[in-house]
């Protein structure tokens, strides 16, 4: 078995290394589907009946996570109120 393992390996990591040669470059430049179709997707799956309106409103806020920045999200440490957990 172990005598075998290295040209199992190697057998195998041939075909992943041509396919992110050649198919690399084509999946970065060209995505199937855009943000923005899916968002139109989600939409127009609302209005159908297909996707629930809470449903819908979830995938959206999954794109919206995305675009928030951690600033936007986080407590100032001066405005956050602290309760001595020793006081009784």
């Amino acid at each position: 078995m172990f005598v075998s393992t290295p040209a199992v390996w190697t057998f195998a990591m041939i075909p992943k290394l041509i396919t992110r040669t050649f198919l690399k470059s084509t999946i970065e430049e060209n995505p199937m589907v855009t943000t923005g179709e899916l968002r139109k997707l989600i939409d127009l799956g609302e209005e159908e009946g297909t996707v629930d309106v809470t449903q819908g409103e979830m995938l959206e806020n999954v794109f919206r996570f995305g675009e928030m920045q951690i600033k936007d999200i986080m407590t100032p440490r001066p405005e956050i109120v602290w309760i001595d957990k020793n006081i009784s």
